[in-house]
């Protein structure tokens, strides 16, 4: 997803993890000693803007770092 030739300071990495997504997120940033995490965010409706057992919500109350969410276009 990002071009290879780019002068970045840092290089992005993939990795993949099994278990239970926002506890494997968040250990994996302590881990790596993560300065920020992002994750995209998507509007699934009225109930889940409300359920704090939401993935994002979980990474956000326990990370130890800043969290930068990302949000895609409004379909309307």
């Amino acid at each position: 997803m990002v071009s290879s030739d780019l002068d970045l300071p840092h290089k992005p990495e993939i990795e993949v993890e099994f278990g239970i997504p926002e506890k494997e997120i968040v250990r994996l940033a302590r881990t790596r000693k993560a300065d920020l995490i992002v994750m995209g965010s998507h509007s699934g409706g009225v109930l889940s803007r409300h359920q704090p057992w939401t993935t994002l919500h979980y990474v956000l109350q326990h990370a130890r770092c800043p969290v930068l969410t990302v949000r895609g276009e409004i379909e309307q």
